[in-house]
């Protein structure tokens, strides 16, 4: 996986961060692979490329909530 904290990285923004496993958290209502919300995975293609950074650069402390959820469960 791509290093998503600085805007430089190679991936570009208008490719989805999905990776296949399409399961939201039940309490953040993050996605398990994306980390996204379902509004965002909706919207994705409507989204400009400073919103879709924002949200790739959020993955990290949303991976943190929905380990930690997960391990509270």
């Amino acid at each position: 996986m791509p290093d998503i904290k600085n805007k430089t990285t190679k991936r570009k923004p208008d490719l989805s961060p999905c990776v296949g496993v399409c399961l939201l958290e039940p309490k953040s209502r993050y996605c398990y692979g994306c980390t996204r919300t379902l509004p965002e995975i909706g919207q994705w293609h409507k989204k400009t490329d400073d919103e879709k950074y924002v949200m790739l650069r959020d993955r990290k402390r949303r991976r943190i909530i929905v380990e930690e959820n997960r391990d509270s469960a």
